[in-house]
């Protein structure tokens, strides 16, 4: 029952990003130029309109376990935030350091999106979507295993959906 529930999220989140990645490959191919003269539009379509339903369909099946586990102390939580605080601190400071030395930005959406994308996208819809995925799929769906290894197993997922190593850190 474990394996095939972590397989089912594994090959559920991996068909998710290849979805996403087939959907944008055809849109470009077959609609150049017309809704997707914003990197916004093919995210909208690619990621939100179809791969997200499809995940939330393949892991829907998935039965749920009850939650086991003591919660998190106070002081463990105050000194995972201070790790998270300054291993995030020390990713800007190196990123700042290299920005400085380099001319192109390093969000490469900037210039190319307007405000309202930017907000809507970034503070709107990819966090609840994200917290929908990492956090509840993921949290109920593994309550079967120590919540320790499910917030590492969360962590790492996100960190690679995101080809970003320090997007494990948030």
């Amino acid at each position: 029952m474990e394996e095939k529930t972590i397989s089912v999220l594994c090959g559920s989140m991996v068909l998710l990003s290849v979805i996403t990645v087939f959907i944008q490959a055809f849109l470009l191919w077959f609609f150049p130029g017309t809704l997707l003269s914003s990197p916004w539009g093919m995210v909208f379509i690619s990621f939100y309109l179809i791969g997200c339903p499809v995940f939330f369909i393949l892991t829907r099946p998935l039965v749920s376990m009850p939650k086991t586990g003591s919660p998190l102390s106070f002081s463990s939580l105050i000194l995972f935030s201070f790790m998270c605080f300054c291993m995030t601190a020390s990713f800007f400071f190196t990123q700042s350091v290299l920005t400085f030395y380099t001319l192109t930005s390093s969000l490469p959406f900037d210039s190319l999106t307007s405000f309202f994308s930017i907000l809507l996208f970034g503070c709107f819809l990819s966090p609840i979507l994200e917290e929908i995925i990492f956090r509840k799929i993921l949290f109920d769906k593994l309550s079967f295993v120590h919540p320790k290894t499910i917030c590492f197993f969360s962590a790492f997922t996100f960190a690679v959906f995101h080809m970003n190593f320090f997007q494990f850190i948030y």
